[in-house]
């Protein structure tokens, strides 16, 4: 019997409910000028990472992202590293993308045309619904994290790109949200902010308008600051919101203070409305700017929020990726915890098959969550999926061969992990 094939047919058949992305509505790719719109665009998100770290200049990054310059002229920044990244995830992916979309084996300077060719003929309208039903993607729904600037964008297609509400702008300090003041976050509700009251009133608005279509709450956080949300009276917090509106100076210790109170609150509402709330933890992206002395403090964080908010589902996202261990065990303990592998294929597949594999032996099978592409372009969802499946497959076959799970077993477990479980954490019908 081929255990390896039983299983990785099963988990190629099964569909992903994919818990996170960030991309834009298709309307607005297709609203791209063919001129501007190239597929090495898809080098910049992760890829461009990669190539920082294996020395390119900030100067050469920019000419890659610049849309004015040509094709080959932005080829001509990555072909020198090529060969020094190709061995990493980002680039496998993205590679796996390009033969599965455009029948084209590799990426080299030999293919770059051909490759762009096919790319603005495979962009016409359904091509979202395309991307996600090919043979390796198998996307049944996903969940969007707007980066356009609104807490929620109101999707073309709500079935197929299903949205979380971001919470940041509702309780993080001003310079961190994108640049959503409290009078630009207060203005679609017409509520004039005078004090920490009318800010509840804010808050509880676009819970109102949104907490029925949106599948979850999200915040990233977690680049600009600790995730010790201790609580804070409202007591304590009142004053120092009013010395936020009056825009007096505040100490670091005062604007953290408010920040943890505004959070509790915030949560509260995500809680009351039975949404889920997605937490960054683990791994930036980016390149030169990680504070590892702060990621290692995420994990006790995250087991401090889950005994501060025992009602709270927390989606813990990425792995927690390098603190893997850490996260196996919070949501082996605490009944809110929820493990989410979103990107985390990508940054370290071995890792993530090793993870899985723990964890399928470790905690509960309810509260572990598979794939999220976390890309703006849908495009390159199709090789992290790629991987994830090998990944899965693999970890299965495994437990199957080390005689943890029987093969029955193994297959049982698929469809819980892959769809199953993010369908009952989501509530997805």
């Amino acid at each position: 019997m081929d255990i390896w094939k039983e299983i990785f047919e099963k988990v190629r058949k099964t569909p992903f409910i994919d818990t996170h992305e960030h991309l834009s509505e298709e309307s607005d790719r297709l609203s791209i000028s063919p001129e501007k719109d190239s597929w090495i665009s898809m080098m910049g998100p992760y890829f461009s990472d990669d190539l920082i770290s294996a020395g390119l200049d900030e100067q050469g990054r920019a000419k890659l992202l610049d849309t004015e310059l040509s094709l080959h002229e932005r080829w001509a920044v990555v072909e020198p590293l090529w060969g020094a990244v190709r061995n990493t995830a980002y680039a496998k992916a993205l590679e796996f993308s390009v033969k599965e979309l455009y029948g084209i084996d590799e990426i080299s300077f030999s293919t770059i045309d051909q490759i762009q060719e096919k790319y603005l003929e495979f962009r016409k309208e359904g091509f979202y619904k395309e991307a996600f039903s090919s043979r390796y993607a198998h996307i049944e729904s996903c969940q969007v994290n707007s980066l356009d600037g609104a807490p929620f964008r109101e999707s073309e297609q709500p079935e197929l790109l299903m949205q979380d509400l971001s919470i940041v702008p509702m309780f993080a300090r001003e310079e961190v949200v994108l640049g959503l003041s409290i009078e630009k976050f207060s203005e679609p509700a017409n509520i004039s902010v005078q004090s920490i009251d009318d800010w509840y009133k804010v808050i509880d608005w676009y819970f109102v308008q949104y907490g029925e279509k949106a599948v979850a709450v999200k915040s990233q956080n977690a680049y600009n600051r600790d995730l010790d949300y201790d609580p804070v009276a409202k007591e304590s917090a009142a004053p120092l919101f009013l010395k936020r509106i009056k825009k007096e100076e505040m100490s670091e210790e005062e604007m953290k203070a408010l920040e943890n109170h505004l959070f509790g609150y915030t949560v509260g509402k995500a809680t009351e409305y039975n949404l889920p709330v997605k937490l960054h933890t683990g791994y930036f992206a980016g390149f030169n700017g990680m504070p590892m002395a702060r990621v290692a403090r995420n994990p006790g964080d995250m087991s401090n929020l889950c005994m501060n908010f025992p009602n709270t589902r927390f989606v813990f996202m990425h792995m927690t990726y390098p603190y893997e261990s850490e996260l196996l065990a919070l949501t082996k303990h605490h009944r809110g915890a929820v493990a989410d592998m979103c990107w985390a294929w990508i940054i370290d597949p071995v890792a993530a098959q090793n993870f899985l594999k723990r964890y399928l032996v470790t905690a509960p099978l309810n509260k572990i969550l598979t794939f999220g592409g976390d890309h703006s372009y849908v495009e390159c969802t199709i090789g992290h999926a790629a991987i994830a499946r090998r990944g899965i497959a693999r970890a299965l076959t495994e437990l199957v061969q080390e005689e943890w799970f029987t093969l029955e077993e193994a297959l049982a477990v698929v469809e819980p992990i892959m769809c199953g479980n993010a369908k009952e954490i989501f509530h997805i019908d």
